[in-house]
């Protein structure tokens, strides 16, 4: 006598059940990888974006800022020791808990922020002055000074940078120098 596997008793799950689980793994990759928004290769602009954004609204918009991954760093200045705890506190919660999969921002390093003299007006330029260029005023770090004189030496290859900055707080914008950047390139 030949016996047929009695399929209702089968312990192994039909096909269609091992299709739907490929099919929603690649639907939560495309979800992390694909071009859109909210995309894992976007976190860091986005991160960037609301931390800025979370500095300008607390009250601390001339704090240098970039991100390195999940971690702000900031320098500059602020008017008082205990705005440095408030500024960390901003950034830390600019974009949710933090952490590798919730996102967010995991680490501020606040090292290179301290207690000094703020400029009111915040004025900051650049200008060609026959063989030379001239950057003057404020900036809000010694990064964004360095980066400054580094392109315009890049961009004025034949001209020599003359640098008459001094870094103070008060900056009107954490992308005080991305603006600088690009309006010494604009000059040239």
């Amino acid at each position: 006598m030949i016996e047929y596997p009695d399929t209702e008793s089968d312990p192994r799950p039909p096909i269609a059940f091992w299709s739907a689980i490929g099919c929603a793994v690649v639907a939560m990759l495309l979800g992390i990888v694909a071009p859109h928004g909210g995309s894992a290769w976007r976190m860091p602009q986005i991160l960037e974006q609301r931390v800025a954004g979370a500095l300008i609204s607390s009250g601390y918009p001339g704090l240098d800022m970039e991100m390195d991954g999940q971690r702000a760093v900031l320098r500059g200045f602020v008017e008082h020791e205990d705005d440095i705890e408030g500024a960390r506190r901003a950034a830390l919660t600019a974009a949710g808990a933090g952490g590798a999969w919730a996102g967010g921002v995991t680490d501020v390093d606040v090292s290179g922020v301290s207690v000094g003299a703020f400029d009111r007006p915040y004025v900051w330029s650049v200008r060609r002055d026959g063989a030379r260029v001239v950057l003057s005023g404020a900036v809000p770090s010694e990064n964004v000074r360095a980066d400054l004189l580094g392109v315009a030496r890049a961009v004025f290859a034949n001209a020599d940078p003359v640098d008459e900055m001094r870094i103070a707080g008060g900056a009107p914008s954490p992308a005080f120098g991305q603006v600088a950047r690009d309006a010494v390139r604009a000059l040239a």
